[in-house]
């Protein structure tokens, strides 16, 4: 047990430990001149040349960024034509490299180098440029050069919010941030140092000063996981530990040194500052780890080389060009098994099960030890066996754990189960070749979903693949992301080879998504290839789409067609309509191959109005429809207004004629008839008239005191009496010609006089409608209209 125990150290009533991971790990990269960014759950490590480091050391690598595992393994080298705009590196949740340039710009690439996405910071991360930025795993907070804060809350949806104005006149002394999960009131913090001393916490709605200058100012800032506790660097070289509300102080313990390259926390019992000392004398480099706990206790670390510390949500992982090491605070269930002298029940059964593995009689004596808590001490012997990265010992424990099962009459065996299937992942996933040395906790807290995800993203299609039927998970993704990868990758593959044996592999699985692996063919320039995966694609609504990206117009209205969805045959049309590659002639042709879908079409293309006229009219010819097309002619030429032709109109006529649709062809005649008076009578008295219809074109001269020109136009038209009567009783009353009414009243009127008094009345002309209804036979017409006179 003593060899279990040997690199364990005590912290107060803490025991902590390093667990050496290094194993294969070799950094080609000297720390010393690199910045490093490390994504959080063991995941890879993106690296920069140190800007201080770029005019003293010539490095033909110095404007890469390079990506690797936790373990040193090279994924990529990214060559940005940006690199000296880069402000900040980090990672977010889903292992996606988050880059962020002095203009705003963000791009977001895979851990293989790709750029996925691009776009930009709003306000004044435009205006004023970014000059500082911290990120987080779902989103970041940018420092503007006029010292005014921006954050972006989601990568998803990247919109820039404002937080409140800090008013800082000099750049902060340091800054850092609470992320919204971890924030008490469930919003972003930030919390500036500044020059004066204070802390100020800032949020989207307001600055708090949180008043505290007299240790200040703080030179670093540190957040602890949980978010419940702040560390921070003193004036006086000193690390002060505060609730995150700074209302308590916990600690103050003096480092008596200049401030800590890193300072970060151990979980949250402990702050670890990290120091790099020279001695130029000597020629010689220090490089301490002082671990800081309670009751001003303290551990350190010395190491040979440079190294960085990345906080995890259980520890710190340490990395340096040879080193590979995690820190963290023992597991308590292992440190009543291990510790020396322990009297627990787990503890007991730990050696009962190493006594009888040595066929010692002495296991029995422990084992009646244990009594009654026995179950309890297999549970402990289980959960220990989780938290060891030695797989000897796991074994010792999962030994002990099942030596306790057999002297139970029963005992539940899925927690056993669950956590050899979950050993079993952990100790694949730590090995060198995949580079995540993940602890238990980090395990649980990520899920094994997402950690199928990172490793289908990293290439590792074989393990994730192993993991899905392990653990009964679907196996559709990480097939899929492999035959992605095997068309972007494997050129040599002819179309048929490679799509060949992408179907054999997911023929079986149902509701695969062949449509993704498609669209990456295609964007690889692959058509063919992509047309064939297509035709295994079950679901229409991802074929059409792609299909119509594509330009494969034809295939897509066939899908459309099958698939029975008119809302995607709509699109396809649309799209039709819309291409500049398809004659009219061209579509008539493939529509005649689907008849169910004229009339759709024939809606659409009225739809769209003039864009769509000439496919309109050849659908009517190809219908044999010339009546349509002639009124669509005629509609086309009355929707001109000003510009009306009507001789163009007689081409309806005729087409009207020619087909034997006479009294279409006869009504068309009338209006070219009326659209050449209304142009005389334009020419004659410069008013509009072209366009209007027959009886406002009698209304218009009554009212202008044209009555004899009138007279001509509704005897060329064979206007009926009555109708003529209405429309110039109506024209004289509306401009108010009561002389000629009453005058022409006076005569016989084909519509009676009673609808003449109607209008005096109407127009509020009482005396002459008096004198009309005078003459009125009927005398209940005569008591009814006096009435309304009153």
């Amino acid at each position: 047990m003593s060899a279990v125990t040997l690199r364990w150290a005590q912290l107060y009533n803490t025991w902590y430990r390093k667990i050496d991971m290094s194993g294969d790990v070799y950094f080609e990269d000297d720390f010393s001149q690199r910045i490093i960014f490390a994504c959080p759950f063991a995941g890879p490590i993106a690296m920069i040349k140190d800007p201080g480091m770029i005019l003293r050391v010539k490095d033909t690598t110095s404007s890469f960024i390079k990506i690797t595992s936790s373990c040193g393994d090279v994924f990529c080298t990214i060559e940005p034509d940006y690199y000296k705009s880069i402000v900040k590196l980090g990672w977010n949740d889903n292992e996606r490299l988050v880059v962020v340039l002095e203009d705003g710009t963000v791009f977001i690439y895979s851990v293989h180098g790709r750029k996925l996405r691009q776009f930009h910071l709003e306000g004044e991360c435009v205006t004023e440029g970014v000059i500082d930025c911290h990120i987080w795993g779902s989103g970041l907070v940018c420092l503007t050069g006029n010292y005014q804060l921006y954050a972006l809350m989601d990568f998803e949806e990247p919109y820039t919010i404002k937080l409140a104005n800090p008013g800082l006149e000099v750049e902060p002394v340091c800054w850092t941030i609470i992320e919204p999960q971890l924030s008490v009131i469930n919003t972003l913090e930030v919390l500036v140092a500044t020059e004066s001393g204070t802390i100020l916490v800032i949020t989207r709605d307001k600055v708090e000063d949180m008043v505290i200058s007299s240790n200040g100012p703080f030179s670093r800032l540190s957040v602890s996981p949980n978010g419940k506790y702040i560390a921070c660097f003193t004036k006086d070289k000193s690390v002060w530990i505060v609730t995150a509300d700074f209302s308590t102080n916990l600690t103050t313990f003096n480092t008596k040194s200049e401030p800590p390259r890193q300072l970060v926390w151990c979980g949250n019992e402990s702050v670890i500052c990290y120091f790099e000392r020279h001695d130029p004398e000597k020629n010689e480099s220090d490089y301490l780890l002082f671990m800081i706990g309670a009751n001003l206790k303290y551990i350190s670390y010395n190491y040979n080389e440079p190294v960085y510390l990345v906080p995890e949500c259980d520890g710190v992982r340490i990395i340096g060009k040879n080193t590979l090491e995690f820190l963290e605070k023992v597991p308590d269930v292992t440190v009543d098994i291990f510790l020396e002298d322990s009297k627990s029940h787990s503890s007991h059964l730990y050696k009962a099960a190493e006594l009888f593995s040595q066929e010692n009689p002495k296991a029995d004596k422990y084992i009646r030890l244990i009594g009654q808590e026995l179950p309890n001490a297999v549970d402990l012997c289980i959960e220990a066996a989780g938290h060891e990265f030695d797989v000897n010992i796991q074994k010792k424990l999962l030994n002990a754990a099942s030596f306790g099962k057999a002297f139970l009459d029963f005992y539940d065996p899925e927690y056993f189960v669950s956590m050899a299937k979950d050993l079993r992942i952990l100790n694949a996933v730590r090995s060198y070749r995949i580079g995540i040395p993940l602890t238990y906790q980090q395990y649980n807290v990520l899920h094994v979903d997402l950690l199928i995800s990172r490793l289908t993203h990293r290439h590792h299609h074989q393990l994730a693949y192993e993991i899905c039927k392990y653990m009964d998970r679907r196996t559709d993704d990480v097939l899929v992301h492999w035959s992605s990868m095997k068309v972007q990758y494997d050129q040599y593959l002819s179309d048929n080879e490679m799509a060949n044996q992408i179907v054999d592999k997911l023929k079986e699985l149902p509701g695969v998504n062949f449509a993704q692996i498609a669209a990456t063919a295609h964007r690889e320039g692959r058509k063919e290839l992509a047309i064939r995966l297509l035709d295994y694609e079950p679901r229409a609504s991802e074929q059409v789409p792609l299909l119509i990206t594509m330009d494969q117009l034809r295939r897509a209205l066939a899908k459309a067609m099958k698939s029975g969805d008119t809302d995607l045959v709509h699109l396809v049309l649309i799209h039709m309509l819309r291409s500049p590659d398809i004659s009219p002639t061209e579509l008539q042709e493939i529509l005649h191959e689907y008849e169910d879908v004229r009339k759709l079409w024939l809606s659409l293309c009225t739809q769209e109005g003039d864009s769509a006229l000439a496919y309109l009219i050849d659908a009517y010819d190809y219908s044999n429809r010339p009546d349509k097309i002639a009124r669509l002619k005629i509609e086309k030429q009355y929707d001109m207004g000003d510009e009306l032709n009507y001789k163009k109109l007689e081409e309806s006529q005729h087409l009207y004629e020619d087909n034997q649709y006479l009294f279409e062809s006869a009504m068309t005649g009338n209006q070219i008839a009326l659209l050449v008076q209304q142009n005389v009578l334009e020419q004659n008295d410069g008013r509009q008239h072209l366009g209007n219809s027959l009886s406002e074109t009698l209304y218009d001269l009554y009212y202008y005191n044209q009555g004899s020109q009138a007279s001509k136009l509704a005897k060329k038209f064979d206007v009926p009496p009555k109708r003529l009567s209405w429309i110039k009783l109506r024209a004289l009353a509306d401009v108010g010609d009561w002389e000629e009414i009453e005058k022409w009243a006076k005569n016989k009127i084909p519509i009676g006089l009673v609808p003449v008094a109607d209008v005096c009345i109407d127009k509020e002309n009482f005396a002459l409608a008096a004198k009309i209804i005078k003459r009125l036979r009927n005398n209940d017409d005569k008591a009814v209209l006096f009435g309304r006179i009153g």
